[in-house]
């Protein structure tokens, strides 16, 4: 920016020097080279075809002797890689994605985000921000009251800056400008290099809005007309401030505005004081509900199943996993080429070659709610689907690769989750095959195990089968005490004496599905999982006991 007003001077001024149009070339041309057009196009404009040729030519000397060293390091790096061109190119367009929406880049990352940016965490779009089709999305605390407002703003920014540009078109600061902004629009549309990185690439030309302002103004000869004209940008302009003072405060202190999983997954971290080490094993999983079951790890997609490989991505240089949006992108940096494996509510996709397939086995509905009204929507999203994989044999498990039969508990606690999303259908089937009351882990019958399983049928609108209604209403009988208060049942759950926990599971799998009349009450004392029944009235909680 600091170079392009010193050029933008320097050229007002007028004069011709090759020593100081040799500085000015290496200053300017030196930050980024796409700035070579910009002198180019302006010294033509200013002195004309073959004087300005003629001064372009003079001005580089110093330029190329600066950059010798550079030069060379890149050409012997290039060569050491074994592939000049490839490697040349790789570098010199890190920066380019042609492959983002042209329309939306122009719209959103190159008019709108420079002047209204909506959180400094996504300032900076990449891979797979684009991919996930997040663009130019501003927002910020003040965004429900400035929503309308904004567009307004930026449409009045512009119209002034063209009306400058427009009615001081002969002055030559409006023509460099111009020559200036059509070189941007160039290397944004059609080379692709910076379309993806508003925030960084405006600075090559934002400079020039409030020059063409003041010139607009300056043109502006009613003095009635131009005190409304300062004042409607002084109204902007407090406007513009203080949104983007209020996204930038915000995206310090409320991940949420971000709209990022992990920068949510983070802040809760933190804010949970939660320092454990997680591995930096990367893999994830596709198969929700009953879906056939993959892992991708490694670059491969492997049937957990059948333990084959379905899918071999190695070819591609690198991929990137996105877990809130149930998808994995392999992908070639130097020529765009990717391959997309997603999961949705109708089946596991493959995206390659401009094809798109579902994987056999996958496609089964499920419901794959977005959790938008939640401040950690997307941390739900993640948690939801690691529910939904791990359903097996029409059955929630604790963890597919661990445990191969249902544990009541587990299932009961997913499945108040599935009754909320509206995925209770995918356990008919494995309820049907139920006909005991406790799934007898680790070799007892826990208590727990009643309300859990009544809860179970209840959350999926299915009738107890007569025999198994008898087998839980003869186990709860047996287990009935009476305490000072009110009856109870009492049973050893995870080895301890948890009565507390087993009755506010059976009240709770009663209120759902009442197939006998509860008359239970929750035992003053009855174990240390009294905490962990939320779900049950009048449960104590750590904080009420502090």
């Amino acid at each position: 920016m600091f170079f392009s007003l010193l050029f933008l001077l320097y050229t007002i001024r007028g004069g011709e020097n090759t020593w100081k149009d040799n500085v000015v070339f290496a200053g300017i041309v030196g930050v980024t080279s796409t700035n070579m057009l910009k002198v180019f196009l302006t010294w033509l404009l200013n002195c004309g075809k073959d004087n300005g040729i003629r001064r372009c030519i003079k001005a580089v000397c110093l330029f190329c002797v600066l950059m010798t060293v550079p030069t060379l390091q890149l050409i012997l790096s290039s060569v050491r890689h074994g592939d000049f061109w490839g490697h040349f190119i790789t570098n010199a367009t890190g920066y380019s994605y042609i492959g983002c929406d042209t329309f939306h880049a122009l719209r959103d990352n190159f008019f709108c985000e420079p002047l209204f940016f909506h959180n400094t965490n996504e300032i900076f779009y990449d891979f797979n921000v684009l991919s996930a089709g997040i663009l130019g999305n501003p927002s910020s605390f003040m965004t429900p009251y400035t929503y309308s407002i904004i567009p307004v703003c930026i449409i009045l920014i512009y119209a002034l800056a063209i009306g400058g540009l427009i009615r001081q078109r002969h002055l030559l600061m409006t023509k460099v400008i111009g020559s200036f902004f059509v070189v941007d629009l160039f290397v944004l549309l059609v080379l692709g290099y910076g379309k993806n990185e508003a925030q960084l690439f405006c600075l090559h030309w934002i400079w020039a809005i409030p020059l063409l302002i003041g010139v607009f103004l300056n043109s502006v000869s009613t003095k009635r007309l131009k005190m409304a004209l300062c004042a409607i940008i002084l109204t902007i302009s407090t406007v513009a401030y203080a949104h983007n003072l209020c996204s930038y405060y915000g995206s310090l202190v409320d991940p949420n505005l971000a709209d990022d999983y992990k920068c949510q997954l983070d802040y809760l971290k933190s804010s949970s004081c939660c320092d454990k080490a997680i591995t930096d094993k990367r893999l994830f999983l596709f198969g929700m509900g009953v879906r056939t079951k993959m892992l991708y790890s490694n670059k491969q997609l492997v049937d957990l199943e059948r333990n084959v490989v379905l899918y071999d991505f190695s070819k591609y240089e690198k991929d990137t996993i996105m877990p809130d949006c149930y998808k994995i992108i392999a992908y070639n940096i130097s020529n765009k080429d990717s391959v997309i494996v997603e999961e949705d509510e109708n089946a596991v996709w493959v995206d390659c070659n401009n094809r798109r397939y579902s994987i056999p086995g996958t496609s089964m509905h499920v419901n794959l709610p977005e959790f938008s009204d939640k401040k950690y929507n997307k941390v739900l999203k993640v948690l939801h689907q690691e529910i939904l994989f791990n359903i097996k044999n029409g059955m929630i498990t604790p963890n597919i690769f661990c445990y191969d039969s249902v544990w009541y508990r587990d299932a009961a606690m997913g499945a108040m989750v599935l009754n909320e999303t509206g995925n209770m259908y995918l356990l008919k089937a494995g309820l049907s095959e139920i006909n005991e009351p406790y799934d007898f882990q680790n070799g007892v019958k826990e208590p727990d195990n009643l309300g859990e399983l009544i809860f179970l049928f209840g959350a999926a609108s299915m009738r107890l089968d007569d025999a198994l209604s008898l087998k839980i209403q003869k186990e709860i009988r047996d287990r009935t005490c009476k305490g000072s208060n009110g009856i109870y049942i009492t049973g050893v759950t995870d080895g301890v004496q948890n009565d507390y926990y087993a009755t506010a599971w059976l009240k709770y799998g009663l209120s759902v599905n009442p197939i006998i009349s509860d008359d239970y009450v929750l035992p003053e004392n009855g174990g240390a999982y009294k905490y962990l029944c939320w779900f049950a009235p009048q449960t104590p909680t750590l904080a009420s006991m502090i």
